[in-house]
């Protein structure tokens, strides 16, 4: 969903993302709803929202780390596993390999 993401200062473990359209909240929501349920995966592989407002979200960062070659083929099986449970819009850059501060695991995460 179309939005600007920045840091929040004084948290470096958050980031907020500010739409355009106020409806794009919702929208980002449900999307997120879907990745959750998505099969061989979970919770874990969806960034948490902290804080929901209007015309804005607040999640978790994630920090990047580079995938190795078993992780890559386990994330073609996130992005089949995603569009099987109908995440509507996602690209390469709605996931991201890496971690959050409450699980500091590396991992495939749908951000969008």
């Amino acid at each position: 969903m179309d939005g600007s993401v920045y840091e929040v200062e004084g948290d470096p473990n958050r980031v907020i993302k500010l739409f355009k359209l106020n409806h794009q909240v919702q929208l980002e929501l449900e999307n997120l709803a879907r990745g959750r349920i998505a099969e061989g995966f979970g919770a874990e592989n969806v960034v948490k929202v902290i804080q929901r407002g209007e015309g804005f979200l607040v999640k978790e960062k994630i920090t990047t780390v580079q995938p190795n070659d078993a992780q890559l083929k386990e994330g073609v099986e996130f992005f089949k596993a995603l569009d099987k449970a109908g995440v509507k819009d996602f690209r390469s850059r709605n996931v991201m390999f890496g971690f959050t501060d409450s699980n500091r695991n590396p991992r495939w995460i749908l951000i969008e």
